[in-house]
């Protein structure tokens, strides 16, 4: 999925997820209790995780995992050039936009 996903598509959930985890920030700014603060960071990240958007950090871990511990063999489009070309680079734009 990630390697192979349109490049207009990785580019959505990029802009989607980089929204959502700007609504965290702004939301545990308005919460006053330290627990209310841990919610309001908590739920818009979980939102985004459940929803599927692609986060960049987060796709710069699981790729490379998937492409070292073999997801060749299972998939011949997952390699370096494709997460890059249909990941990586449309998630940063993504992630500047929103």
């Amino acid at each position: 999925g990630k390697c192979t996903q349109h490049w207009g598509t990785a580019l959505i959930r990029g802009v989607g997820c980089n929204w959502m985890v700007c609504l965290a920030i702004w939301l545990q700014m308005i919460a006053t209790e330290p627990i209310s603060k841990f919610i309001m960071i908590w739920l818009p990240i979980e939102l985004f995780i459940s929803s599927g958007f692609d986060h960049l950090v987060v796709n710069e871990f699981l790729i490379p995992g998937g492409i070292i511990i073999g997801g060749t063999y299972v998939d011949s489009r997952v390699n370096w050039g494709n997460a890059f070309w249909f990941n990586f680079i449309p998630v940063t734009i993504g992630s500047i936009i929103g």
